[in-house]
This record gives C-alpha cells, sequence and structure tokens, in this order.
C-alpha cells in the first residue's frame, strides 16, 4: 500500500510537471540591440530553393561575422523570391542587408558604422507593394562598467512607399547590461529606444526588458521577468477622391501603434527528488494596437475613417 501511495505521489508530480512546464521567455529577447557582433557563429552561404503545387520559393544569402586587429564586422544579406503560378503569375522579391563595422578604440570604447537596406516588390496591386528602407547610422559603444554597455547611435534614413520619398534623422539609445551580480539576485536587461522622423512620418520603438534572478540554493532558482515594448509604425495608403481633394494629398497616412507589456515570475527547480525538473510560472500578457488616420474627411461615409483600439 505505502509502495502504491508513493508510486500515486510521484505520478501525479510528473503530470503536474508536464502539465507547467514552460520555455523561460525571459531569456530570449526578441528585439536584443542589433549592434552585438556574435562570437561563435559560423560563417556560411545558403540557397534554397522549394515548390509547393504551383508556389516556387527561392531563399538565398550570406552570413559573414569575424575581426582582424581590432576592427569588428557582421554582414548579413539575405535575397527571398516567391512565384505563384496562376492564370496571371505573381512574383514577389525581397532583398535585406545589413552590414556593421566596429573599430575597439580603447578597452572601453568602440567607433563603428552600421548600413541597413530593406527592398521590397511585388507585382500585385496592393496597398504596398513597393518598399525601399536604407539607413547609414555611426554607433559608439561605451563599456561604463563591467557589464554595462550603451550604445548611442544617429544616421540618416530614406524611405519609398507607394512613389512617396521620405528622407530624415534616425538616432537612438541602445543599452544591456549582462550577468550583473549582487548579493542575492542577478540582474540582466536590455534597453532600445529609437525615433526615424522621416516627416510627414514617423517611426519609433520603445523597448525595455528586465530579468531578475534569485536562487535560493543550487536546485532552486526564482526568475522574474518583466517586458515593455511600443513599436510605431506609419505608412501610406490610398486616399480616396474627397480626402484627396479636401487636403490636397495624393496619399492618407495611417499609424499603427503597438503596445504590449509582460510579467512573469517563474519558479524552477531542477532536481526534484533526484529524477525530475520542474517548472511552474504565472504570467500576465496585455496588448494595445491603436490605428490612427492622418487626414479624416466628415463627408466620407465609412467606418474606415474612425481611428481604432484593440485590446488583449
Amino acid at each position: 500500500m505505502k509502495l502504491n501511495k508513493n508510486f500515486n505521489q510521484l505520478f501525479f508530480i510528473l503530470i503536474i510537471s508536464i502539465i507547467f512546464i514552460i520555455d523561460l521567455n525571459s531569456q530570449t529577447n526578441p528585439d536584443s540591440t542589433d549592434f552585438s557582433i556574435p562570437v561563435f557563429l559560423p560563417n556560411r552561404l545558403f540557397s534554397n530553393f522549394d515548390k509547393q503545387l504551383n508556389t516556387y520559393y527561392l531563399n538565398t544569402g550570406i552570413d559573414l561575422y569575424g575581426s582582424v586587429s581590432g576592427f569588428e564586422y557582421k554582414i548579413n544579406q539575405n535575397f527571398r523570391s516567391s512565384l505563384v503560378k496562376s492564370a496571371q503569375n505573381s512574383i514577389r522579391d525581397e532583398q535585406y542587408l545589413y552590414a556593421l563595422g566596429k573599430y575597439k578604440i580603447n578597452n572601453n570604447w568602440k567607433q563603428g558604422v552600421l548600413i541597413k537596406s530593406n527592398i521590397v516588390s511585388d507585382d500585385r496591386q496592393l496597398a504596398i507593394n513597393q518598399a525601399v528602407i536604407n539607413q547609414a547610422m555611426l554607433i559608439s559603444e561605451f563599456q561604463l562598467m563591467k557589464g554595462l554597455i550603451l550604445i548611442p547611435y544617429g544616421g540618416y534614413s530614406y524611405n519609398t512607399q507607394v512613389d512617396e520619398n521620405d528622407t530624415g534623422p534616425v538616432y537612438g539609445l541602445a543599452g544591456r547590461t549582462g550577468d550583473l551580480g549582487f548579493a542575492d539576485f542577478g540582474l540582466n536587461s536590455t534597453l532600445r529606444l529609437e525615433n526615424e522622423d522621416i516627416s510627414p512620418r514617423k517611426n519609433t520603438i520603445r523597448y525595455l526588458d528586465i530579468l531578475v534572478t534569485n536562487p535560493f540554493n543550487h536546485e532552486v532558482t526564482n526568475f522574474l521577468n518583466t517586458r515593455f515594448d511600443q513599436y510605431r509604425k506609419d505608412f501610406y495608403l490610398f486616399a480616396d477622391s474627397i480626402t484627396s481633394a479636401q487636403f490636397d494629398i495624393t496619399n492618407n497616412i495611417e499609424s499603427r501603434t503597438e503596445t504590449n507589456f509582460f510579467l512573469q515570475d517563474l519558479l524552477r527547480h531542477n532536481n526534484l527528488f533526484g529524477l525530475l525538473e520542474f517548472e511552474i510560472s504565472g504570467r500576465i500578457n496585455l496588448r494595445t494596437i491603436d490605428r490612427d488616420t492622418r487626414y479624416k474627411s466628415a463627408d466620407v461615409q465609412s467606418t474606415s475613417i474612425f481611428d481604432t483600439q484593440v485590446d488583449e
């Protein structure tokens, strides 16, 4: 009877651990700073071709990482193309280039240049079937103390959508702390603030991620993670004839702002009864999406002219 009781308890714990096993989201940042250069990733040249029914895919590119005499570099180039064969064939091409170079001035200062380019072309008659984003920036990387890095940056942005050319400054601040150890806990965090002022449009990034690690002993650890991010994108859409005549515009501007808040507390036991790894967590995840149309005419009898907000 005692053996059966112990077996039932062990089986119950096993089921609970399977139900509550959760990936530790706090250890993977979706928007960690772009300005770091990985050390252990291999250089590679790749090309893939795939066919599914009447759709053809091509994905080719090159990834280069390395350093020479204090100069570090990272180059990512990717070309993707898809062809859908039907009564009228449609082709979509996307070209992406990311090139970063940094020179080590001293142990606490690196100066660099960043070039980003993204070109999209689609022969279908979409709201945005042609787009170009080119950016060139100067970056400075400062290590203020062990584990704390701040990276101010700034430069110039050229952006094209539906035959509208916009230019202007792009600037921001990135930062990160890595494995800052205190008496009873460890701290990891990532910060990203960016403005792209390509008048009459404006794009922004606001991102903050904080992970606090509190080990009770070598087997039990508590992870407290909070994250806030907000992304605003302005893009063009074709203006109707009434709005176009009233405001003397060809294209209207729509702003889409997505705001996310995430809070999670996770408790991990990595040696439960010498047999199992057990995790249990609770989380809060809030998301708001705001859509705002720049030019609105009261003469247009359509619900699409009104701004919308979605809360989750």
